[in-house]
């Protein structure tokens, strides 16, 4: 599994920009790019960051330490995480559709 892509998947599903998330993390948006691809290992502290950001368990987030046969347990809690985020962020413009119709 690729960590970039999970954080990506996790940021955009949250409609989040990289410029945002950058300045909240308090890191570059180059930096958070070349996670995202997969060019850069994100640091444990950069995971930190994202984790407390996101409110996903750090553990999930350590995905590279693991061994391939933690995958089959990290997975689908990583899978609910990010259908939950889904979730929250369809509600949330369902809302706000719904503030600017009246």
């Amino acid at each position: 599994m690729n960590i970039g892509y999970v954080l990506k998947l996790a940021r955009t599903i949250s409609g989040i920009e990289q410029g945002f998330l950058a300045g909240e993390l308090r890191v570059s948006c180059s930096y958070i790019s070349q996670i995202e691809k997969g060019k850069k290992k994100p640091s444990n502290a950069f995971l930190r960051k994202y984790a407390d950001f996101f409110k996903i368990p750090l553990p999930l987030l350590q995905i590279d330490n693991q061994s391939s046969a933690d995958y089959d347990d990290v997975t689908p809690k990583l899978q609910k995480i990010l259908s939950d985020l889904l979730v929250v962020r369809m509600l949330e413009q369902d809302s706000n559709t719904a503030s600017t119709e009246q």
